[in-house]
């Protein structure tokens, strides 16, 4: 009986995902964002002591506050992914780890798994933080506030599978860049690629993980109607296709490299 109630023991995916979390915790990343989004909440919580609550305030504020959390968010999910493989193999901490009955797919899993679940609950947090502090604004939609959220977890896991995927290939500088550029100018890119190369641009734009398109916030704020089902289907599922190929790109990647 007494063996039934105790805990059962840590494997060793739970135990990479404790270890992700440590670390967030330890290179105190998120408290600096928690920080930055503390001096937004107190400027907004100025603008309502001042008596400044009118619906283009509200939706200017609104707008800020979570873009704000998108953007730390998903800084915060990169440089906690992209340092996953190279910090571990320089110190050569992977081995142990490897030494267990777990293979290397199912550490790369787990490592993505982790990160994605940092950066979603940091985005909860520090929209968490935004909403509160800002003016309410003058329409709501709560379907659109739930795809808003839907579309940022996606994101989110996506960033942390490109992240965690890339630093198997290239260094922890250049996946940082490139997974930059697609989240933060993502748009401007796929407008480059079409300009320069027509059809042949749309269509590798195509392949390429459509972060700008996930980030409903604008759209929220705005008060536009929620999107219809087939626009968001085919946008999550194109982000769940990105994610599974950049998966078994790094599976093979992983089980052919010497550590």
């Amino acid at each position: 009986m007494n063996r039934l109630l105790q805990p059962a023991p840590d494997g060793p995916i739970r135990i990479l995902g404790k270890v992700v979390w440590l670390e967030l915790l330890r290179r105190r990343d998120l408290a600096v964002l928690l920080i930055l989004m503390g001096v937004f909440a107190l400027a907004s919580a100025a603008f309502r002591l001042a008596g400044i609550e009118n619906p283009e305030t509200a939706t200017f504020l609104t707008n800020l506050g979570l873009t704000l959390a998108w953007a730390f968010a998903h800084i915060l999910t990169l440089l906690l992914a992209a340092r996953q493989f190279p910090s571990e193999i320089e110190s050569r901490t992977l081995h142990p780890v490897l030494a267990r009955p777990v293979s290397r797919t199912q550490v790369l899993i787990a490592k993505v798994v982790a990160c994605a679940g940092c950066g979603i609950l940091s985005y909860f947090v520090l929209a968490a933080i935004a909403w509160v502090s800002v003016p309410r604004l003058e329409v709501f939609h709560a379907d659109s506030f739930a795809q808003l959220i839907i579309a940022q977890a996606a994101s989110l896991g996506l960033l942390a599978t490109l992240a965690v995927v890339g630093s198997l290939l290239a260094t922890q500088g250049v996946v940082v860049v490139l997974a930059a550029l697609l989240v933060f100018a993502g748009g401007p890119l796929a407008g480059i690629l079409h300009n320069q190369l027509g059809r042949a641009g749309d269509l590798l734009a195509g392949w390429l993980p459509a972060f700008h398109q996930l980030n409903l916030t604008t759209r929220f704020t705005d008060g536009v109607a929620p999107a219809s089902a087939g626009e968001m289907l085919p946008l999550l599922a194109h982000s769940a296709l990105c994610a599974a190929a950049l998966l078994w790109i790094g599976a093979r990647a992983f089980d052919r490299r010497r550590l």
